[in-house]
């Protein structure tokens, strides 16, 4: 079973900062299965911050173990199949699917090679759109879930097929009450039917 895997302190975006701080682990299954995730974690020191990307120096040592059993949420999948406009561009949207904490789109790929185009970059060389940025989601009864830090998961664009994006939310998305998926500086709008 593939996954993908992170961890690491809150960012001060998230959490004030004072004396406590709260340690984050995540991750997904890329092969949709109901099987459980078994987690056994060891901890061995705690590191001041350094320079850059560089840990400090150990502030603690010991030994602590934690064991956790994940267990996943099912998926909801809306088959859109519409046409959005997307940054001023017509871009068909095969499916949206929304499970608590992640979030998939799947787009025509020429559609998504003409954002390329306005935007001037390329998907090929690690650049980033920022219209099909994902900015939260926009619940049945008016109310937002701003995104204010997801994490792209990944992203593919065959030459002849599909787009496809898989982020991570940095809070709980209620699938069930969801009515659009909004994406880009504006907020544009794929509705969920």
């Amino acid at each position: 079973m593939k996954t993908a895997m992170s961890w690491g302190f809150v960012g001060n975006e998230r959490q004030e900062p004072g004396s406590s701080r709260y340690f984050e682990i995540f991750g997904t299954k890329m092969e949709e299965k109901e099987a459980d995730i078994n987690m056994n974690l060891n901890f061995t020191a705690l590191t001041g911050q350094g320079e850059k990307a560089v840990a400090g120096p150990v502030l603690i040592e010991g030994s602590w173990d934690f064991s956790l059993t994940v267990h996943p949420s099912a998926s909801l999948r809306f088959d859109t199949e519409q046409e959005c406009e997307i940054a001023g561009i017509p871009v068909y949207v095969e499916s949206v699917e929304l499970s608590p904490l992640t979030g998939k789109i799947v787009c025509r790929g020429a559609d998504v090679k003409k954002l390329e185009e306005k935007e001037g970059v390329n998907l090929d060389q690690a650049d980033a759109l920022s219209s099909m940025f994902v900015n939260g989601v926009k619940y049945q009864d008016g109310s937002v879930l701003g995104e204010s830090g997801y994490l792209m998961l990944w992203e593919k664009l065959e030459e002849a097929g599909n787009y496809e994006k898989v982020v991570r939310f940095d809070r709980v998305v209620e699938p069930e009450k969801a009515a659009a998926f909004l994406l880009g500086e504006d907020g544009d709008e794929i509705a969920l039917q």
